[in-house]
Order: structure tokens, then sequence, then C-alpha cells
């Protein structure tokens, strides 16, 4: 009879799944995916990440697109037509890219038959041929050999023989080295006797004997000592530090310091005593201050302000000072308002409102604000032309005089009148008559009674003269423009 598969067995498997424990009859239990078995079965190259210069291709796995293959960059290979290779050069290594284009990269041209003369020098009429930035000739100069030594020999000068490779002897001894004419080497003098240079002596070291000799004088801070032929230190020195105060030298022989009889900077002497005068208590400088400082307690002394930045003493110190006639304190300047600020604050004082422009002073708010309506605006305009009118010899005269003065006062404005109070501080021209001469001739008085005035916003009535009996109306552009 025949045999046959027990039931369980029903699973027929195909890639990329693959059958788990027994079989029967070709079928499974179970089927479970194994991307990667199924991936090398169908290319046993491909990989899942590529080596620096190279990337996946588009060739990829047909079960999963992270398997593929590698394709090389090919970086450093920078040329792809032989036409462009430059003289000197041949076509090196080879390589092709992603998009399956060949790229090659640069060889020196090998110049078979020819040799580099740098070492010597090629022959005369020698042919040439480059090889990259080299030129070889098919013929070079022998070496002329005059090398013999490995190194050069001890206390003799050598030049080097580049081409081969060996030194030679030349004219002359090394520093620290004697000709000996009757051995004719190049011998030691041997004036070196001591392996370190004894205390207090100036030496110098012999080279070629590694050794030093005395030489004349003594080191820095000994004395010679007649008597006994050596250099002796002093022992000046009995302070192990210089005290507060004074001034002291160091004596390098004996590593301690002695009093000079002077003072330090700063200090004074009183009798055999160095003492500070303490003049000064200031532990810093105050803002805005000229101080000197005493070098010896390190502290200040104020001596003056700096006016170039707006400071002024006061009590002992120094303090931003407030312009004069000037109102309030702000961080901007009020729109409408000629301000000032000292360079020693960040604070906006007003010194008045720009009238001309239509504003006036609120005294309640403390700030500067536009007329209300436009006839208030035309009625200060008008009250405070630049002219008035003044009676001399029965005529109405005017001139204007180009001072632009602010009033000492708050809220006032110079006219001919006098002192008039409208809350405003604004410079006009003050008005005076005309002398009696110019009576007698023409009349270029100017009668304000008979003339209207502006009637356009922004404008105020001028004349150099205020003559012709007429307004003449100009857009204002700032207080100090006015003319």
């Amino acid at each position: 009879f025949a045999c046959s598969c027990d039931k369980k067995f029903s699973q027929k498997c195909q890639a990329p799944n693959y059958g788990v424990g027994e079989s029967c009859g070709g079928k499974y239990q179970k089927c479970e995916e194994d991307l990667d078995r199924a991936c090398k079965e169908e290319n046993g190259n491909y990989v899942t990440s590529c080596p620096s210069g190279w990337q996946m291709s588009d060739t990829k796995c047909s079960f999963d697109p992270s398997y593929g293959l590698c394709c090389n960059l090919c970086n450093g290979y920078t040329y792809n037509d032989e036409k462009d290779i430059p003289e000197g050069y041949v076509k090196g290594e080879t390589c092709v890219n992603c998009d399956n284009e060949p790229w090659f990269k640069l060889a020196p041209n090998p110049c078979d038959g020819f040799y580099d003369c740098s070492l010597t020098a090629p022959e005369i009429g020698a042919n040439s041929c480059l090889s990259g930035t080299v030129t070889k000739y098919d013929n070079c100069k022998p070496c002329p050999n005059l090398g013999i030594y490995a190194t050069c020999p001890t206390g003799y000068k050598c030049e080097y023989e580049r081409c081969s490779g060996k030194y030679y002897k030349v004219d002359g001894c090394q520093d620290g080295f004697d000709w000996n004419a009757a051995a004719k080497t190049c011998t030691c003098a041997n004036k070196g006797t001591y392996s370190s240079c004894p205390t207090g002596y100036k030496c110098e070291k012999e080279k070629c004997s590694g050794k030093y000799y005395k030489v004349d004088g003594c080191a820095s801070g000994y004395d010679w000592n007649s008597y006994n032929k050596t250099c002796t230190c002093p022992n000046q020195g009995d302070l192990s530090s210089c005290p507060t105060g004074y001034d002291c030298n160091y004596e390098s022989c004996s590593g301690k310091y002695y009093k000079t009889g002077r003072c330090s900077s700063g200090y004074e002497l009183q009798g055999s005593v160095c003492i500070c005068p303490n003049e000064c208590s200031l532990s810093s400088c105050p803002t805005g201050g000229i101080c000197k400082q005493e070098s010896c307690s390190r502290k200040y002394c104020l001596t003056s302000c700096k006016g170039y930045e707006d400071y002024e003493m006061k009590n002992g110190t120094c303090v931003c000072k407030r312009p004069d006639t000037t109102i309030g304190s702000y961080s901007n300047c009020p729109k409408g308002a000629s301000c000032s600020r000292p360079q020693c604050s960040s604070d906006y004082y007003i010194n008045g409102c720009y009238t001309f422009e239509g504003y006036r002073w609120n005294e309640s708010k403390k700030t500067c604000e536009q007329f209300e309506t436009k006839a208030e605006y035309r009625a200060v305009i008008l009250k405070t032309s630049p002219c008035s009118a003044v009676v001399v010899g029965g005529n109405s005269l005017a001139v204007w005089k180009r001072q632009q003065l602010r009033c000492p006062l708050t809220g006032e404005i110079k006219t001919l009148s006098g002192m008039t109070n409208e809350g405003l501080f604004f410079s006009v021209s003050e008005c005076e008559s005309y002398k009696n001469s110019h009576i007698a001739g023409d009349n270029e008085g100017w009668e304000i009674s008979s003339n209207d005035y502006c009637t356009t916003d922004g404008e105020f009535k001028s004349s150099p003269t205020c003559k012709g009996g007429t307004w003449n109306c100009t857009e204002y552009n700032g207080r100090d423009n006015m003319k």
C-alpha cells in the first residue's frame, strides 16, 4: 500500500519563506520569512552596507531593497577623456562609476631609458623626457664620488655629496677645534676644565670638550677680591624679603635683600621709617570723577568731576548735572518737544515745545501736546509773530533782530512789548524800531493790524525786515531753521 503524509504537513514554502522543522513530501508544518537567505540565494554579492567611497547601486534584491550591489563613486579619478591628459603624464588606474562611466587617474610618464640627473647634471646634448614634473635625460654626468664618510668626522667641516650619499672634508675646522699643522688634523684645544662653571665666575663652554673655562670678570652680584684672586659675594643682604614701603636691592649671590635708604613709591621717609601718608580714603573712583590713586594705600582721592560728560561736584561727590531751565525727566523725548540729554544720563529733559509745528506746553500733564483746533493754533502763531508794531514818530515800524534767544524764565516768550506768559517757551526774534533816519525815506514799516495771518498749518510769518506791509508765509522746518 502507498504511504501518505500526515495532514499537519500542509505548507509548501517559497522564497523568501522557508520551512521550519521536519518535512514530508516537500511540505512543512510551518513557513518562516528569511530575507537574508532569500537575497543571498538570489545574488551572493548582495550586501546591506557599502565601504567608504562606494554606495548602493540601483541593482537591489527583489525581496528586500535594503540588500543590493555596491558601486564605486570613483573619488580621486578626475579624468574621463584622454585628450585632457597634460604633458608629462599618461593614463593611470581606471574606475567605472555608478553610471557605468570609465574614469581614470594620471600617472607620470615612465620615460623608459631616461634618468633623473638632478644629483649631478645632464651631459651636453642629452635628450630629455618629461615625467610628471621632473625632466629626465638619456645621459647624465657621472658622480664625482668625492664623499667617503658616512658621517662628518668630529672636528672637521664637511659637505654632503648627494650623488654618492656621503660626506667629504673641506677647509677649516668646526667651532672649538684648532688645526694641528703637524698632525694635519682638527684637534680640541681642551681649554675646558670644569664640568660646570664655578660659583661667582663668568665662564664659556668649550664645544669640543663639553667643559667650561673661566673668562675675565665675575658673575652678576659678585666682586673681584684682588687679595685672594677670587670672585666673592659682598654679603650685604640681610633680609629674606623687602619690608613694605622700603626700596631694596636683591643680592643674587646671597639670595637676600638689603635696604637702599629710600622709600618705595608713595611712601614718605620720617626719620628712618617709611610710612604711607594715607591721604586718600575712597576704595574706588566715583562715577564721573577724576581721581588720583595713592600707590601705598591703593585708595583714591577725588580731585574733580568730568565736566565734559556733564558731571558737577556736589557735597564732595560727582553728580550728573541737569540742564538749566528744563522740565521733567523722560526716558524718551516726547513728541513735539525740544529736549536736552546730558552725556552722563539716559534721561531727557524738555527745553520747550515746537510751537510752529503745532505743539504747546501742557502744564498739568508736564508734556507737549498738539493744539486742539486750527483756530487756536493760528491765534497763537499770530500772537507770537516774530515782528511787533512799534509806534515811532506816528508811524508803525518794526524790524526783526535775528537772535533766537531762549527766555530765561519757564513759560515765557520774547516780544517787543515785554514777557508774555503763554505756556510756551519758544525762542523768537526780538523786534526793535528803526532809527529815525529811516523815517525820512520810504515807509518800510509793517502795520500788523492791517494784515491777516497765515492760513496754512505748519507755516509762520517771516520777512527779513518786515517791510512791504505783507505777510510772507514760509513752511517751518524746526526752531533752528527760522529765518
